[in-house]
């Protein structure tokens, strides 16, 4: 099923109200506590069947082709999602319906970092609201006739039960530290324990204003930025992230990182001032990110996805886009 058939497959299955939603998440590592995960080695395995997807941020045709591609690259694949899946972009539902297809085929391959689009939907009483601007993802639960609204809050809630049980941070066995935004800024790296056992360590950073930090934070190219505590998205630098890498070296050996959040149309950038602890960027999304969907004359030529390497940072795969299917997606419409 190609990527248009699958979207209107999935759209008539909300029209009809014929979809599935689990009852429980089927992503690894959903759990309530500690959100802050570290891989052992025999659950990462093979290195490289572990694939990195950035924001997807509504892109259906993006989603789809990157699904494929690893699924076509290694057939004992691991993707871990970057966050972001829902908002921007005009299929938000669609992404989410499609995850959760891929989940259930492929049960246990599949890790969703929370991003900040990810968590900050609320619902009370049929009405869903949002804490970040911008929220497409509302216009779809909160919209259409009183059946069709009805649908859309069991996806709503079902979105609401699985995003809310995402972990926030996963740390592989060489280092590599995956997350949405970045890590505890200095402030907070202040208050952690000195000499804290693993255990004690990683449930310091499950909690909440940790958390915040590895969702919201934003990488910049500067040696050091102060915490803004006035902003959720406070800016970081290269020696913030060192001092963070410095902190626990043998129980939270975090060396290098790779990173959503920021949007990059180039689809990935491998930080040139973070020398000392590597950190990359990747971005999923296909449309250009001043202009949007709207902007369809702009469509990037390829998406990238990010392939682990042991001791490095990820690898960037290029994935071309099919012209004719981006037409479909996203037509350039003639200016008269």
């Amino acid at each position: 099923m190609n990527a248009w058939q699958e979207r209107e497959d999935i759209r008539a299955s909300i029209a009809s109200g014929e979809f599935s939603l689990p009852t429980t998440s089927p992503f690894l590592y959903s759990r309530e506590f500690p959100q802050v995960c570290r891989l052992l080695p025999e659950e990462v395995g093979k290195a490289s069947r572990w694939f990195f997807l950035g924001d997807i941020h509504g892109d259906f045709l993006a989603l789809h082709h990157q699904l494929a591609f690893i699924a076509e690259s290694e057939p004992d694949f691991r993707i871990v999602l970057l966050g972001d899946i829902p908002d921007r972009g005009p299929d938000s539902a669609e992404c989410f319906l499609l995850l959760l297809r891929r989940a259930a085929e492929f049960p246990g391959r599949f890790l969703w970092i929370a991003g900040n689009h990810d968590t900050c939907f609320q619902e009370d009483a049929g009405i869903f609201t949002s804490s970040v601007e911008p929220a497409e993802f509302l216009d779809f639960l909160n919209g259409g006739s009183e059946a069709e609204r009805l649908r859309r809050q069991e996806i709503g809630r079902c979105f609401l039960r699985i995003t809310g049980l995402l972990p926030r941070a996963i740390l592989f066995p060489d280092g590599l530290l995956a997350t949405h935004g970045g890590f505890p800024h200095a402030d907070l790296q202040a208050k952690i324990p000195p000499n804290s056992p693993p255990e004690e360590l990683f449930a310091w950073i499950s909690r909440p204003e940790f958390l915040q930090d590895f969702t919201w934070t934003r990488l910049t190219r500067y040696k050091r930025k102060l915490p803004n505590r006035e902003r959720k998205g406070c800016s970081y630098g290269f020696e913030d992230f060192s001092s963070f890498c410095n902190l626990f070296p043998d129980s939270m050996p975090v060396r290098r990182m790779i990173t959503g959040h920021e949007h990059y149309d180039e689809g990935w950038i491998a930080h040139p001032t973070y020398l000392q602890h590597p950190a990359a960027t990747l971005t999923g999304f296909g449309f250009p990110v001043m202009g949007g969907p709207a902007d369809a004359a702009h469509y990037r030529s390829k998406w990238l996805v990010a392939r682990h390497r042991e001791n490095g940072l990820p690898e960037p795969l290029e994935i071309p886009v099919p012209p004719e299917e981006r037409e479909l997606f996203y037509p350039v419409l003639e200016i008269k």
